[in-house]
């Protein structure tokens, strides 16, 4: 695939709950385009973000090597994205780790789309709010994340998975934590989900889980350090594009990312580029770290293009 071609795709997801009459099941098609998925690419947990210590391109290294992955992972057939069975001939940690990016990806992409969350992070990200290091939950260092969602104020706890089949034990011990937690910063999450991305047919579709809440675990933090961290691989990437950064005529910062065409062929000085945006009012918020600014203001800048995806995030794509 390639992900900057202008296109509209198609997925299908399978939604599970357990309502008052029992186990429900429900099917879904969702629709994306290619610069929403380039959000979720550029948004969701960044690979290394804590295994090297900080470099010069560290993370646009990082953008450009998640969309190599994605794009060499996958192949679009119509408006359908399914597997490319080069990736049959890695061995099986290879295959996990691809599946793994490919999960946390479109498990981004579906609770925006879908759930109207305007963040998703990891809670392995939050800083712990009384002692050193980051939050474990009774000492389980857990993948899982934590959703906002600014209108109404509420959290949300996700599961992301990546699977090459339907995993039925993958999906139940990514419900471990949704179970167990009580509250969220002393709410009750508005939404507990597991979300399993994995191959039907070679197609890839998703299975998304909303176990119930059992335990009495809480999960208390100072809401800024969740701003903090959401943003700080992202503000990080537009610092070490200082040098690149233009400010628009409608109030974003921005920056442009040259790309090669990662496919067998392809000419080495062929390149496309990926503008990466944000509203001037919120960059200098962020610089200045007033986060609780950020959730509380409504930017002011011009008129978006319809060329440009905007996220809840005020994250902008084009």
């Amino acid at each position: 695939m390639i992900l900057t071609e202008e296109k509209t795709y198609s997925m299908s997801l399978m939604l599970e709950d357990n309502s008052t009459s029992g186990l429900n099941k429900r099917s879904y098609e969702l629709e994306f385009t290619n610069h929403e998925l380039i959000h979720a690419v550029f948004t969701c947990g960044m690979p290394i973000q804590r295994l090297t210590p900080a470099y010069p391109g560290k993370r646009r290294m990082e953008f450009a090597n998640k969309v190599a992955m994605l794009e060499t992972a996958l192949e679009a057939e119509g408006d359908r994205l399914r597997k490319l069975h080069d990736l049959d001939y890695l061995d099986a940690g290879e295959k996990s780790m691809i599946s793994y990016y490919i999960g946390m990806v479109f498990t981004k992409l579906i609770s925006e789309k879908l759930f109207h969350l305007d963040y998703l992070t990891h809670i392995n990200l939050i800083p712990h709010p009384e002692k050193e290091g980051y939050i474990d939950v009774c000492g389980m260092r857990r993948s899982d994340l934590i959703g906002y969602q600014r209108k109404n104020k509420s959290y949300s706890l996700w599961g992301a998975k990546g699977r090459s089949e339907n995993s039925p034990r993958a999906l139940e011990n990514g419900c471990v934590l949704a179970k167990s937690v009580k509250t969220i910063c002393e709410q009750i999450p508005q939404t507990r989900a597991v979300c399993m991305t994995y191959y039907d047919n070679s197609y890839l579709t998703a299975y998304i889980k909303f176990p119930k809440g059992e335990g009495d675990i809480t999960i208390d933090f100072d809401r800024k350090e969740y701003y903090k961290a959401y943003y700080r691989p992202m503000m990080e990437f537009f610092r070490e594009s200082s040098d690149q950064m233009i400010l628009s005529e409608g109030g974003f910062r921005e920056v442009k990312m040259f790309l090669p065409y990662f496919m067998e062929g392809a000419p080495q000085d062929l390149h496309r580029v990926i503008s990466v945006g944000i509203p001037d009012a919120i960059f200098q918020e962020l610089l200045d770290e007033q986060y609780d600014h950020v959730s509380e203001q409504e930017p002011e800048y011009g008129e978006v293009a319809e060329s440009i995806y905007l996220g809840q995030d005020y994250i902008a794509i084009s």
